[in-house]
Protein backbone atom coordinates (compact mmCIF):
# COMPACT_ATOMS: atom_id res chain seq x y z
CA UNK A 1 0.00 0.00 0.00
CA UNK A 2 2.47 2.44 1.18
CA UNK A 3 4.44 1.47 -2.34
CA UNK A 4 1.56 2.32 -4.36
CA UNK A 5 1.00 5.34 -2.71
CA UNK A 6 4.13 6.82 -3.77
CA UNK A 7 3.83 5.34 -7.34
CA UNK A 8 6.40 2.37 -6.58
CA UNK A 9 6.50 -0.77 -8.04
CA UNK A 10 8.12 -4.36 -7.34
CA UNK A 11 10.08 -3.58 -10.26
CA UNK A 12 11.17 -0.66 -9.40
CA UNK A 13 13.03 -2.07 -6.53
CA UNK A 14 14.94 -4.57 -8.55
CA UNK A 15 17.88 -2.52 -9.58
CA UNK A 16 18.71 -1.89 -5.91
CA UNK A 17 17.46 -5.24 -4.31
CA UNK A 18 18.04 -7.83 -7.32
CA UNK A 19 16.10 -10.14 -9.33
CA UNK A 20 12.27 -10.21 -9.25
CA UNK A 21 12.47 -13.51 -7.07
CA UNK A 22 14.87 -11.51 -4.34
CA UNK A 23 12.64 -8.48 -4.43
CA UNK A 24 9.58 -10.71 -3.41
CA UNK A 25 11.50 -12.36 -0.41
CA UNK A 26 12.32 -8.85 1.13
CA UNK A 27 9.03 -7.67 0.58
CA UNK A 28 7.53 -11.14 1.86
CA UNK A 29 10.14 -10.56 4.86
CA UNK A 30 11.61 -14.85 3.48
CA UNK A 31 14.93 -12.56 3.03
CA UNK A 32 16.46 -9.62 4.94
CA UNK A 33 17.64 -6.52 3.09
CA UNK A 34 21.62 -6.60 3.62
CA UNK A 35 23.63 -3.18 3.78
CA UNK A 36 24.47 -2.94 0.36
CA UNK A 37 20.73 -2.95 -0.84
CA UNK A 38 20.21 0.04 1.61
CA UNK A 39 22.87 1.73 0.42
CA UNK A 40 21.57 1.42 -3.06
CA UNK A 41 18.17 2.07 -2.11
CA UNK A 42 19.42 5.29 -0.54
CA UNK A 43 21.46 6.26 -3.65
CA UNK A 44 18.43 5.67 -5.71
CA UNK A 45 15.70 6.50 -3.82
CA UNK A 46 15.94 8.50 -1.27
CA UNK A 47 16.91 6.93 1.74
CA UNK A 48 14.24 7.88 4.08
CA UNK A 49 12.80 10.04 1.53
CA UNK A 50 11.03 7.51 -0.32
CA UNK A 51 11.99 4.13 2.03
CA UNK A 52 12.70 4.21 5.42
CA UNK A 53 14.43 0.86 6.50
CA UNK A 54 14.26 -0.10 10.35
CA UNK A 55 16.28 -2.85 11.72
CA UNK A 56 16.72 -5.18 14.41
CA UNK A 57 19.15 -6.16 16.82
CA UNK A 58 21.40 -2.70 16.16
CA UNK A 59 24.23 -4.32 14.84
CA UNK A 60 27.67 -2.40 15.34
CA UNK A 61 28.16 -1.45 11.68
CA UNK A 62 24.67 0.04 11.72
CA UNK A 63 25.43 3.30 13.30
CA UNK A 64 28.17 3.85 10.66
CA UNK A 65 25.93 2.68 7.59
CA UNK A 66 24.99 5.38 4.98
CA UNK A 67 22.43 6.14 5.41
CA UNK A 68 22.77 5.00 9.40
CA UNK A 69 20.18 2.30 10.30
CA UNK A 70 17.29 2.97 12.70
CA UNK A 71 17.17 -0.19 14.65
CA UNK A 72 15.81 -1.57 17.95
CA UNK A 73 17.96 -2.89 20.33
CA UNK A 74 17.64 -5.26 22.64
CA UNK A 75 18.97 -5.11 25.96
CA UNK A 76 20.67 -8.03 25.98
CA UNK A 77 22.64 -7.77 29.61
CA UNK A 78 19.29 -7.40 31.37
CA UNK A 79 17.76 -10.35 29.08
CA UNK A 80 20.38 -12.16 30.17
CA UNK A 81 20.32 -11.59 33.96
CA UNK A 82 16.65 -12.53 33.59
CA UNK A 83 17.33 -15.94 31.88
CA UNK A 84 20.02 -16.63 34.92
CA UNK A 85 17.76 -15.46 37.57
CA UNK A 86 14.65 -17.66 36.68
CA UNK A 87 16.96 -20.56 35.69
CA UNK A 88 18.01 -20.09 39.26
CA UNK A 89 14.68 -20.19 40.91
CA UNK A 90 13.26 -22.98 38.79
CA UNK A 91 16.28 -25.04 40.23
CA UNK A 92 15.61 -23.71 43.90
CA UNK A 93 11.97 -24.27 43.33
CA UNK A 94 10.50 -21.31 44.53
CA UNK A 95 7.15 -21.52 43.41
CA UNK A 96 5.71 -20.63 39.70
CA UNK A 97 7.60 -19.04 37.60
CA UNK A 98 6.11 -17.03 34.63
CA UNK A 99 6.18 -18.36 31.11
CA UNK A 100 6.69 -14.28 29.43
CA UNK A 101 8.72 -12.04 30.89
CA UNK A 102 8.54 -8.17 29.64
CA UNK A 103 11.73 -6.00 28.42
CA UNK A 104 11.85 -3.16 27.08
CA UNK A 105 13.81 -2.85 24.33
CA UNK A 106 15.16 0.68 23.14
CA UNK A 107 14.35 2.26 19.42
CA UNK A 108 17.07 4.46 18.07
CA UNK A 109 15.88 7.07 15.44
CA UNK A 110 18.93 7.32 13.02
CA UNK A 111 18.85 8.71 9.07
CA UNK A 112 17.10 5.44 7.79
CA UNK A 113 13.57 6.82 8.95
CA UNK A 114 12.14 10.22 9.04
CA UNK A 115 10.05 12.56 11.20
CA UNK A 116 7.78 12.76 8.84
CA UNK A 117 7.06 9.09 8.89
CA UNK A 118 6.21 9.85 12.50
CA UNK A 119 5.39 13.35 13.43
CA UNK A 120 5.84 13.20 17.19
CA UNK A 121 9.46 11.27 16.52
CA UNK A 122 12.37 12.96 18.29
CA UNK A 123 15.62 13.81 16.58
CA UNK A 124 17.82 11.39 14.91
CA UNK A 125 19.94 9.10 17.16
CA UNK A 126 17.65 10.04 19.78
CA UNK A 127 16.69 7.06 21.78
CA UNK A 128 13.24 6.32 23.32
CA UNK A 129 11.46 3.14 24.48
CA UNK A 130 9.36 0.91 22.78
CA UNK A 131 7.47 -2.24 24.78
CA UNK A 132 8.44 -5.97 23.99
CA UNK A 133 7.36 -9.26 25.18
CA UNK A 134 10.25 -11.96 25.21
CA UNK A 135 9.44 -15.62 25.98
CA UNK A 136 11.52 -18.02 28.29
Amino acid sequence: FAMEQRGLSRRDLEPFIGSRARVAEVLNRKRALTLPMIRRLHAGLEVPGSVAVVGFDDIPSAAYNTPSLTTIRQPLRRMGEIAARTLLDRLRSKGTVPNEVAVEPELVIRESTTTRLRPSAPPPSESVQASAISND
